[in-house]
């Protein structure tokens, strides 16, 4: 299949998906969005009026969205993310598959919240992989990877955007001149050597004080925008962590979550952890009651 009869479709709602539409050398048949009510579920549409035809649903899997992929003949369909499992019937229609996105080298951490994940554990490089979509999870053939370093004070944002402008130049410099050429080959994965990352929630960002400088700093960053952010309490005020740095890996002063230094004007801490402190740029619920210098953090109102 030839360049000039390649009808590519594209799936997505988010900024990301946004951007990487707009970067890559492709205009397409047909993109498909959620609808308003849909989008406000999950806070993140973004509007893709510059593109015609564009179709809202509020599923992929549904009669209205299958049939105008099959009414616009799509050979292929970018979906580059978005958050339903798409049935087998969506699958099928298009007439050679649909290209999922997932941000880990897999078949390694498959699953939810693969970025917040990688930071957390503490990793010094992660990955994108382009696949064939199936019905499992992330579990279809390879058909492109490429590898993300992630720096010791890369936060989430950074590294999603390193992730994003990987996606690009796998798309533009390797699949889709690929796919010109009538080249959709992929290589199965092994699932013995699949691993699995679960979704993170809200509630699961409390920080353990009593963990090392470089658990927590870890942990702060790899839940920092665009995600809620992790937290911890001074008295009855939630304290969310934004932004951190190991400020001494080994330093032992005072009991772990004691405040050992703290500017108001910045919003900043610096709290002993089990072993060493982290530099923390944190945020209150009430800026009426800010932690100072031999104050405590606490896993809880107290």
């Amino acid at each position: 299949m030839s360049h000039e009869n390649l009808n590519v479709g594209y799936l997505g709602y988010s900024t990301v998906t946004k951007e990487i539409l707009d970067a890559i050398d492709v205009d397409p048949e047909l993109v498909i969005s959620f609808t308003d009510e849909v989008e406000a579920t999950y806070g993140r549409g973004v509007a893709y009026e510059s593109y015609d035809p564009w179709l809202r649903v509020e599923t992929i899997n549904s009669p209205e969205a299958l049939d105008a992929l099959r009414e616009h003949d799509i050979d292929v369909l970018l979906v580059m993310g978005w958050p339903e499992l798409l049935h087998e019937d969506a699958l099928e229609t298009p007439n050679v598959g649909c290209v999922g996105r997932h941000l880990s080298l897999l078949p390694e951490r498959r699953g939810r919240a693969p970025v917040a994940w990688a930071l957390i554990h503490g990793l010094d490089r992660t990955g994108v992989s382009l696949f064939w979509l199936d019905e499992g999870v992330d579990s279809g053939p390879i058909l492109e990877q490429g590898i993300v370093d992630i720096a010791p004070d890369d936060h989430a944002q950074e590294l999603h955007d390193k992730c994003t402008q990987e996606s690009i130049t796998l798309l533009e410099e390797s699949l889709l001149p690929r796919f010109c050429e009538g080249d959709f080959s992929a290589d199965p994965q092994d699932a013995g050597d699949a691993t699995y990352t679960h979704p993170r929630r809200p509630d699961m960002g409390i920080i353990d004080w009593t963990d090392s400088a470089w658990d927590v700093h870890n942990f702060v960053r790899g839940q920092s925008h665009p995600y809620p952010g992790a937290f911890s309490y001074h008295e009855m005020n939630k304290v969310t962590a934004w932004e951190s740095r190991v400020s001494h890996p080994t330093v032992t002063k005072a009991a772990p979550g004691a405040v050992l230094d703290a500017t108001a004007e910045t919003d900043r801490v610096v709290v002993q952890c089990g072993e060493g402190t982290v530099d923390l740029s944190v945020e209150y619920t009430n800026d009426d009651n800010p932690a100072t210098a031999g104050d405590r953090l606490g896993a809880a109102p107290y």
